[in-house]
């Protein structure tokens, strides 16, 4: 039971980083294609990424991947789809 219950929290905790990852990625990305004037607009984008993420996901059918390798091959959130869409 021990060995059953350690394995989900590494599946749990694998699954955690992959998304931490993929937001960041997509952030930055998201960051750049604002063009933002300073650093100090920060809040701003981050608030707009948020909103725009939150909204996304209420959709049950929201599925996140990403499509390019780096950050200049597109700057949004065109890695989002749906399971609608497809």
């Amino acid at each position: 039971m021990l060995n059953v219950l350690r394995t989900i929290k590494l599946v749990i905790l694998a699954l955690f980083c992959h998304l931490l990852g993929y937001l960041f990625f997509e952030f930055s990305a998201f960051w750049i294609s604002e063009k933002p004037e300073s650093v100090m607009v920060f809040n701003q984008v981050r608030d707009k990424f948020a909103e725009k993420i939150t909204a996304l996901l209420k959709n049950p059918s929201t599925v996140l991947e990403l499509k390019y390798k780096t950050l200049h091959d597109e700057t949004s959130l065109t890695s989002v789809s749906t399971l609608e869409r497809e």
